[in-house]
């Protein structure tokens, strides 16, 4: 390993300190162990010769002090090497000089100015040669740095070497959050007042500043044993925020286990709670997680979605097409399949298909376990049934059917007895059923639902429709472009290149930021602000259902869907790139099998 791989080492670089000083010491112990182990400097130009052969002076040799000036430089340098070093790897893909071309040029010069040093008769004089070559490389590398990376952009890189600008920490001094601690019998006061006794209190308040501002969904504190990486999850995309080091991240770690009621000490054990937050008018609840594992202590911080805060499916974003064809599949009887992805904003749309359905013109019944906190809507009565407990839940809607009930909400088909039931509700009773199930498409939507019954003819003849969600993000309306495209294209999408030929995109941010760059102040150069929905809706008739009964596969239901007219979730999202509401790789990115 060379001197400059050791530097870049941190194990490595610590041997390489204590070697330099044992070194030194060493040499400034010399004069005292004799003068026959010191390198005489000579004060003279003339001296005698001894029976010996060894030119003496008439006593200059080096003083300790000299030696201690000597190892105080080599000590200096190592560090201006070492950080110089790791500059030129932190800007390697910047700098026209990569770290090993400046290698031997470090080196070579403390060499040369060492002997220098001790070559040059008088010590006064060779002590600047020793300075200029020993420092002139590293100060001649800064000098490029500075001429070849702007200072903006410099201060954006991280130590891996990526830019992590525009994403950034919020740097206060004071915290703008008001924290409000959630825990049964502590004073909230109280727990304030210790977690601001740490100085990690600061930047903790500036994490939760920044995801409020960014609009974060999630974020996370992943510390090992080299460091400390921040990560936060905006419209569904994670964004690396900063590296920190170790002992940092686990006392910003320790702050939010303060706030939960815990110690702020490492747990081996997981941990989780809540606490809420208040920036001026906005308010929002942060559940917390925290993970301990053999490699790595793992805290996530979630802001939790406001209960009464249900969109309707237009403003979702269903395309006024679909929203008639799912009109007809959740009226009258039959049973209606809600699906998505879970991180695909699969409450979102449960929750906005229930407040969509007409709920006002006969009784409503949802029978829920009792973990379940989604299915809570206007109008809707809960009954809940203990988790897994099947003859419990049929107990319920036997309950509710002695109530006149029109629909039943089931979010869970946990058990085929449960589904029969169901069925039999939707057949002889003439009532309509929701349920939702996990899915990739809204064929594998179809499938899911259609494998939990035991009877699946039946099953199959009371299934009315399914909808599936993707979510992709809004292209930000500040800073998008307009870029031109063939009039083939514009055509494809639907749209009439007389009209229009030109799609939007998000705009390009240059590999070197000029001068006084300022981001967008809309969505800080993500290029994106928000999500909306792209739908796939399938209205069951006698060809699907006889494909599900005979080929019970995910293709061959998807193309008898496609058959029979259903848009797949690309042509679904056609109009919202003419209307230049995302752009044509978000889309691709989300919606692509």
């Amino acid at each position: 390993m060379s001197l400059l791989e050791r530097i870049g080492n941190p194990l490595a670089r610590r041997r390489l300190w204590w070697r330099a000083l044992v070194i030194g010491l060493i040499c400034g112990s010399c004069p005292w162990w004799g003068t026959g182990l010191a390198w005489g400097q000579l004060e003279g130009l003339f001296h005698e010769h001894d029976v010996h052969g060894m030119w003496r002076g008439p006593g200059g040799y080096f003083a300790g002090y000299k030696i201690l000036i000597i190892v105080l430089v080599f000590t200096i340098w190592v560090a201006l090497v070492d950080y110089a070093n790791r500059e030129a790897l932190r800007l390697e893909d910047y700098l026209k000089a990569k770290a090993p071309v400046w290698s031997p040029f470090y080196l070579g010069g403390m060499l040369l100015g060492l002997i220098a040093v001790l070559a040059v008769p008088w010590f006064w004089a060779g002590l600047p040669v020793l300075l200029l070559l020993a420092f002139a490389p590293p100060i001649a590398f800064f000098m490029a740095r500075n001429q070849q990376v702007d200072r903006e952009l410099r201060r954006s890189i991280t130590a891996s070497g990526k830019v992590a600008q525009p994403i950034k920490l919020v740097e206060v001094e004071a915290s703008p959050i008001e924290f409000q601690p959630k825990v049964a019998g502590k004073n909230s006061a109280e727990i304030i007042f210790q977690a601001r006794r740490f100085p990690a209190f600061f930047t903790f308040a500036a994490m939760c500043d920044d995801m409020l501002r960014r609009r974060g969904e999630n974020l996370v504190i992943a510390c090992n044993r080299e460091k400390a990486l921040v990560q936060i999850q905006i419209d569904g995309q994670w964004h690396s925020v900063a590296e920190m080091d170790t002992a940092q991240g686990q006392a910003v770690i320790g702050v939010a286990q303060l706030l939960i009621g815990a110690g702020p000490e490492t747990s081996n054990r997981p941990l989780a709670g809540q606490f809420g937050i208040k920036k001026d008018k906005d308010k929002a609840v942060i559940r917390l997680t925290v993970t301990p594992t053999k490699t790595e202590y793992r805290a996530q911080l979630r802001i939790e979605a406001p209960q009464d805060n249900v969109q309707t499916l237009t403003e979702l974003g269903l395309q006024d097409a679909q929203a008639q064809i799912v009109k007809r599949c959740m009226s009258g009887k039959g049973i209606f399949v809600v699906a998505a992805t879970p991180t695909q904003g699969s409450t979102t749309l449960w929750k906005s298909c229930l407040n969509s359905a007409d709920r006002w013109t006969r009784d409503w019944f949802a029978i829920v376990p009792n973990s379940d906190t989604e299915t809570q809507i206007e109008n809707l009565n809960r009954l809940v049934h203990p988790d897994g407990d099947v003859n419990a839940a049929i107990e319920r809607i036997t309950y509710a059917n002695l109530k006149q009930a029109g629909a039943f909400v089931v979010p869970q088909l946990f058990d085929p007895k449960l589904v029969g039931e169901l069925v039999r509700c939707a057949r002889d009773d003439k009532q309509k059923i929701f349920t939702r199930v996990s899915a990739k498409s809204a064929a594998e939507g179809l499938l899911r639902a259609f494998a939990a019954a035991g009877d699946r003819k039946a099953m199959a003849e009371q299934l009315s429709g399914v909808i599936y969600e993707r979510l992709v993000r809004r292209l930000c309306p500040t800073c998008r472009v307009k870029q031109k495209v063939p009039p083939e294209m514009i055509r494809k999408l639907g749209g009439d290149p007389r009209m229009v030929d030109y799609l939007y995109v998000p705009k390009t941010i240059p590999q070197e930021l000029p001068k006084n760059y300022q981001p967008c102040p809309t969505c800080s150069d993500l290029g994106y602000v928000g999500r909306i929905g792209v739908f796939e809706v399938i209205e069951m008739n006698d060809t699907i259902r006889q494909v599900l009964l005979t080929q019970p596969k995910v293709e061959a239901v998807a193309e008898a869907a496609r058959k029979t007219g259903a848009l797949t979730l690309m042509q679904a999202g056609y109009p919202l790139l003419l209307q230049g509401i995302t752009g044509v790789d978000e889309l691709k990115r989300t919606c692509s099998s």
